[in-house]
């Protein structure tokens, strides 16, 4: 007989994968990128900068067809960008989640073919 437990857990999965799939197609904003802060001279010899780490820049950097890119971020627009950066990071960790989901659901519906083969050649044996 073919076992509960497989058809349960496959149930199981398949909503856990619908709940990720909502909330995946719920995000309106996301950008690619990593917002951060960073410090850079201005190069004037006499800015207080020029024997300190220098003036913070807030910018968000990214890559492209292979080529790296940085955007200096305005003040205004800080939170915003922080905002939908983080958007994309946890935009791409539920992806990762629902691929490892569906490689589970694949390996329960693998056991379940070979359950219900072997009930069905032990009903007749035509390849035994």
């Amino acid at each position: 007989m073919v076992q509960i437990s497989t058809v349960n857990k496959a149930a199981a999965l398949q909503n856990k994968q619908q709940t990720l799939v909502s909330e995946l197609l719920a995000v309106q904003w996301m950008l690619r990128g990593t917002f951060g802060t960073t410090f850079r001279r201005c190069g004037k010899p006499s800015c207080w900068c020029s024997d300190q780490i220098g003036h913070p820049y807030t910018r968000i950097t990214w890559t492209e067809k292979g080529q790296s890119n940085t955007k200096a971020i305005p003040e205004h627009d800080r939170q915003w960008v922080k905002g939908i950066t983080t958007a994309y990071r946890i935009y791409r960790s539920k992806r990762r989640q629902l691929q490892t989901l569906q490689q589970k659901v694949k390996l329960l519906l693998d056991q379940f073919e070979t359950q219900v083969i072997h009930k069905t050649q032990k009903q007749r044996d035509y390849l035994g």
